[in-house]
């Protein structure tokens, strides 16, 4: 894993003065710009060897495949962007918690028109997802395994799926989220997915697709 960062620069001016005005003196108050906040910039590629949490106000270059291989846990914090470069895939086979805040969310996206393959969470790996944003993905996430939950987040312009689950061992929680503009919002083989407070709009094929031995309860 290779990581870079750029260190933030807050700058500060003012301007003080006296000025007349008929006879009596006027104080001019300190004028101070609004302060620029700089986002530190950080590069993953590879195999992430150790725990490793990504700090509010990061943006995340992800320009080949990552892995997260069992035994090490990835933290993504509120107020971050991950940029992915075309078909690259998040593989999650230990642990990957992310956790945005309504305010500042989490958001995962392509770095040009074209998608990035998404996040797949394969056996023994487990999630937590709460308020994020995936888009122009081909599959936003894929589910394999248990132990996973999505709750407050939006699934958009995913090329196939907003959220795929298969072979799932234990139910998937997927609460008060969004899918919009994907093809597909869900689609689910062999498993059961608890789907509570959700929205489906605009999807150009199915809100939810159950197949096989599946069963969606809303």
């Amino acid at each position: 894993m290779s990581v870079a960062e750029s260190d933030g620069v807050k700058a500060h001016s003012g301007v003080a003065g006296l000025m007349v005005i008929s006879g009596f003196l006027v104080i001019l108050g300190c004028a101070e710009e609004p302060v620029e906040e700089e986002f530190d910039h950080i590069y993953l590629s590879g195999t992430i060897e150790v725990d490793t949490t990504i700090h509010p106000m990061s943006i995340v270059h992800i320009n080949d495949p990552v892995t997260v291989p069992q035994g090490v846990t990835l933290t993504i914090e509120e107020n971050v962007e991950v940029i992915c470069s075309t078909g690259v895939i998040i593989n999650v086979m230990g642990e990957l918690y992310v956790t945005g805040t309504h305010d500042e969310r989490v958001v995962f996206n392509s770095v040009s028109d074209n998608p990035w393959q998404g996040i797949s969470v394969d056996v023994p790996g487990k999630s937590q997802l709460d308020n994020v944003e995936i888009r122009n993905a081909v599959y936003g996430i894929q589910f394999y395994g248990s132990e996973n939950s999505v709750s407050r987040s939006t699934f958009r312009e995913n090329e196939l799926c907003g959220v795929y689950a298969d072979d799932i061992s234990s139910p998937i929680d997927i609460t008060e989220c969004v899918f919009t503009d994907n093809a597909n919002g869900i689609h689910l083989n062999n498993g059961i997915l608890n789907i509570s407070e959700c929205m489906f709009t605009d999807n150009s094929s199915y809100g939810i697709v159950s197949q096989d031995d599946s069963r969606c309860i809303i």
